[in-house]
Parts: structure tokens; C-alpha cells; sequence
């Protein structure tokens, strides 16, 4: 292993990494605004979260004013106020990625009523971040300007050795939470686990092998439960498609049914094919999602425990390094 990062002091390399993630939303977010990059959304969410994740990760060890944790509050605010359209974004892809297992009528059916809600939704998001562009840039310029003050003198790899097996421990207790019936929200916790963990890792991966095993293996781990989480989320938005379309079918209904109306109200065929295709769908959602279910308790139990113990023996050797 290279003795380079682990060996720094903690104040350092917690600013550097903070500055870094700092700079790349910036600059995912003036991609965003610009509203031609496709890539744009993700990559502004995924720079909050890795921002966010490594402030919180470290806060223990920073002297963070009121302004510094207002503006960390005021992240997750911003994170929070575009999930409408990531996952119109996901719903989407799920349907283009399944088209050939539904009829054409209600593929084309599902992708207008969901694409036009997508579209709805994202022109909420462009339109707050534009009134707040300015705001967010100075918010996400707090952690940018390298001036984060910590509590220790520390060598980083100690640090970092401790922050690492407590989100350890707590990505393993949620894995073994997941046979549980309601595995809904212990699928959500474990991937958060995931990600947060990995985060943590990943600076260290040029220059230790373990660490980019390490997380290689996580990835692995957040895609699959990734997939079960979002199977969830598209689930949510046919159910909710399904709910709009019932109540605007009601409303009709109720209009033509009052004294004076010149026409009864039928009903709507292709409302009706529309919620036939949000079932089958919904259908596929869940047979999909049971075995994703059965693979990651399959993996779990051929090996996820035991490379999540050799990452922990490889933090522990970090742990000594970074004391050196």
C-alpha cells in the first residue's frame, strides 16, 4: 500500500476531499441549468451525496459554524426537491428496458401518461434550481473554499479505520434485517449503508488495493439493491398513475351524471387499456423484484459476510498505518 493519504493529517485530507466532491456539483449543476446533458441530474445528486455523506462521516472530527450547518441542511433540501425527477427518470428506463414484455398498445400508453409526468416534474426541478441557482452555488461554495477547521491532529488513516467498521456494522446489521417480511425499507437502509460506505473508501482507491476490492464489492452490493429499491419506486408510480386516472374517470363521471348535462359520460376505453397495462406491469415489477430478492440472499449467503470481514481486518491494518 502506498503511505500517502492514510499518513496525512486528518484536517488536510478531510478539506481536499470536501473541496473536491464540492467542485464536481458545482459543475454538475451548471450542466444541469444549461439543459443538455442528460447525465446532468444524476451527477448533481450523486456529488450532494457524496459531499453530504463525507461531512457527516467526519463531523465528529469538524468544527462546523452555524452557516456550515446550514448550508449542509440546505443540501438535503436541495437532494430532497429533485427525487420527483429521478424517479420519473428510472420508471421510464424500467419501461424501455421491459418493452418487449408488454402488449404495444400499453407500452405506448404507460410511456405517454409517465413520460408526461416526468416532464412535469422536471420542469419544476429546472425551474426551482434556476430561481436558486445563485443560492446553491454560494451553499455548495461553503464546502469548496477549503476552510473547514477539525478538532484532532490525528493521521487520516486512524480516522478513517473508525468512521469505516461503525458503517460497517451498521451496512452488516442491515443486510440481516432484510429476510424480514417488510423488506421494503431494510433493502432502502442497506443500500444507504452501501453507499455510504463506499463512499468513505472510494478516495482511497488509487493507492490501496484493498480499498478498491473493497469497493468494487460494494458497488456490486448498492447496484442490486439499487434494482430492489427502485422496483419499489416505479411500483409507487403506477400505482399513483392508476389512482390519477380513477379519479379523473370519476370526476367525468359525476359531471355527466348531474341535472342539465347534455351527455352521459361512457366509460373511457382507453383509460380503461391504460389501467390494465399499469397491472401487468405492476405484475412484472414484482415477479422482477422477487428475484432480485432471491439473488441477494443468495449471494449474501456465499460470501457477502466474509469480504465484508476482510474489510474489516483491512480498515484495522489502515488503523495501524495511519498511527505510524
Amino acid at each position: 500500500m502506498k503511505q500517502l493519504i492514510l499518513h496525512e493529517p486528518a484536517a488536510a485530507v478531510v478539506k481536499r476531499i470536501a473541496g473536491l466532491y464540492a467542485a464536481q456539483t458545482r459543475g454538475a449543476l451548471r450542466r444541469l441549468l444549461a439543459g443538455k446533458d442528460d447525465e446532468a441530474l444524476h451527477d448533481f445528486r450523486v456529488g450532494i451525496r457524496r459531499l453530504r455523506s463525507t461531512l457527516r462521516a467526519y463531523r465528529d472530527y469538524l468544527i462546523m459554524p452555524r452557516s456550515e450547518r446550514e448550508a449542509l441542511a440546505e443540501l438535503k433540501a436541495i437532494a430532497r426537491a429533485t427525487n420527483g425527477a429521478r424517479d420519473g427518470e428510472i420508471t421510464l428506463i424500467w419501461l424501455k428496458t421491459n418493452k418487449s414484455a408488454l402488449k404495444p398498445r400499453d407500452y405506448t400508453l404507460l410511456m405517454q401518461a409517465l413520460a408526461q409526468k416526468k416532464k412535469s416534474d422536471s420542469r419544476e426541478v429546472y425551474a426551482a434550481l434556476k430561481k436558486r441557482a445563485r443560492a446553491v452555488h454560494e451553499v455548495i461554495g461553503v464546502f469548496a473554499k477549503n476552510s473547514l477547521k477539525t478538532r484532532t491532529q490525528s493521521p487520516f488513516g486512524a480516522i478513517f479505520a473508525h468512521r469505516c467498521q461503525i458503517q460497517l456494522c451498521r451496512l452488516k446489521q442491515a443486510l440481516a434485517d432484510i429476510p424480514a417480511a417488510d423488506y421494503r425499507e431494510a433493502a432502502h437502509a442497506a443500500r444507504i449503508a452501501a453507499k455510504r460506505l463506499r463512499y468513505l473508501i472510494e478516495p482511497l482507491e488509487k493507492e490501496s488495493v484493498e480499498a478498491k476490492s473493497a469497493a468494487k464489492m460494494l458497488r456490486e452490493l448498492q447496484d442490486l439493491l439499487g434494482l430492489i429499491n427502485d422496483s419499489f419506486v416505479i411500483e409507487d408510480a403506477l400505482r399513483d398513475l392508476v389512482v390519477q386516472t380513477g379519479i379523473k374517470q370519476a370526476q367525468l363521471f359525476f359531471r355527466s351524471s348531474l341535472p342539465g348535462a347534455r351527455q352521459k359520460k361512457t366509460l373511457d376505453r382507453q383509460a380503461c387499456v391504460l389501467l390494465g397495462a399499469a397491472a401487468h406491469a405492476a405484475a412484472l415489477l414484482r415477479k422482477e423484484r422477487k428475484l432480485l430478492v432471491s439473488t441477494l440472499r443468495r449471494r449474501r449467503r456465499s460470501g457477502y459476510y466474509g469480504k465484508l470481514r476482510m474489510l474489516k481486518l483491512s480498515c484495522l491494518a489502515m488503523k495501524g498505518q495511519g498511527r505510524n
